[in-house]
């Protein structure tokens, strides 16, 4: 048995009693054991809360509900910290996971000191820019992330990776799947990032419509980042925006895309 194993947790908002449900089953059929964050709710902040942990650089400037999951998300980060755990794995409430996901965590590796952060999530027939190369963990293939990669439904993370993402001011200009699986953030930072393929976790709302997931409390929660709520760019921000993605496709060279499918 391991000494210091890895600390599974849920975010989960108060009141949400039908999207813990939904995790506490996928739970058990994956033989896994998770500890609860309760969620911050953006909706309730005030403006000036909110603006506090706005980026004033951003692009744009991000919604009340995606500054509440970043929030979210730094409590699990504070979590695994103050436990000593080696790693934690992160989980949102409506994600679904394969029978093998409890088996997966248990195996990561207590002795890996370089900051890593590992997606479990699968794309969905989405593409994703990953290394060429491949290491083998459990009978599955850990790729590098070369290209950004959008979900933070699951992903693992060590010790090392949680102090240097408390390290930063809490005033975000992404939001949390782009904070963390973009290059302009994870890897400037020298956050090694990894994506594990097959993955073991998808968002239900990936598995069925927009719809169907609604009727059971397991739609998206952070739906702002449409379009319609964008205000018109600067002429410098435009700027900005173009330089980021000419870095992003520069990251990509010489890499293969994939799509990472749930299994």
């Amino acid at each position: 048995m391991r000494m210091n194993s890895p600390l599974a947790l849920l975010i989960n908002m108060d009141g949400a009693e039908a999207r813990l449900a939904h995790f506490t089953q996928q739970a058990e059929r994956a033989g896994l054991s998770f500890e609860r964050i309760a969620g911050v709710n953006g909706r309730a902040m005030s403006d000036s809360e909110l603006q506090a942990h706005r980026d004033p650089g951003a692009i744009y400037p991000l919604a009340a509900g995606e500054i509440g999951a970043l929030l979210s998300h730094r409590r699990a980060w504070q979590r695994i910290y103050d436990t000593g755990a080696a790693w934690g794995c992160v989980f949102e409430d409506d994600a679904c996971l394969q029978p093998e996901t409890g088996a997966l965590i248990s195996s990561l590796p207590e002795d890996m000191a370089t900051p890593t952060i590992i997606s479990l999530e699968a794309s969905n027939g989405e593409y994703v820019a990953v290394s060429k190369k491949a290491i083998r963990f459990c009978s599955r293939d850990l790729y590098e992330l070369r290209g950004v990669s959008i979900g933070a439904a699951a992903y693992a993370l060590n010790r090392s990776a949680c102090v240097r993402l408390l390290a930063d001011e809490p005033r975000y200009a992404a939001a949390i799947d782009l904070y963390l699986f973009a290059r302009r953030y994870g890897a400037i930072r020298g956050i090694r990032l990894l994506r594990l393929d097959p993955a073991p976790v998808i968002q239900a709302d990936r598995l069925m419509t927009i719809e169907a997931a609604a009727e059971v409390g397991l739609a998206s929660v952070v739906p702002e980042r449409a379009k319609k709520l964008r205000p018109k760019l600067t002429f410098g921000k435009l700027l900005k925006r173009e330089i980021y993605r000419m870095r992003e496709q520069a990251w990509s060279i010489g890499a293969q895309r994939r799509t990472i499918p749930w299994g």
